[in-house]
């Protein structure tokens, strides 16, 4: 049981170190620029699995969503949690 438990500790370490995407707080800063690396990284992936995919009609519905996220008021969650949880707030 304890080899199991340190199997999935590492595998879920891997997991977030080789996560390689977009947070959406990247909206708000180079996007642009972001957007272009993760998509040229996922691009080369598919083409390893010969994947067919219509780039264009995805990202029409995707960036569609990033105008919609662009309107809502972003903050940091963790220290607004947390300030609710001092203050006696239920979370």
């Amino acid at each position: 049981m304890a080899l199991y438990l340190i199997w999935v500790k590492k595998v879920r370490q891997n997991y977030k170190v080789s996560r390689n995407g977009l947070r959406v707080g990247d909206i708000l800063s180079n996007f642009d620029e972001k957007y272009k690396i993760a998509t040229d990284r996922h691009k080369e992936i598919l083409k390893q699995h010969n994947f067919a995919y219509e780039l264009e009609e995805l990202e029409k519905a995707w960036f569609e969503g990033v105008e919609c996220m662009k309107r809502f008021e972003l903050i940091d969650s963790e220290h607004f949690v947390n300030g609710a949880l001092k203050s006696g707030k239920k979370v």
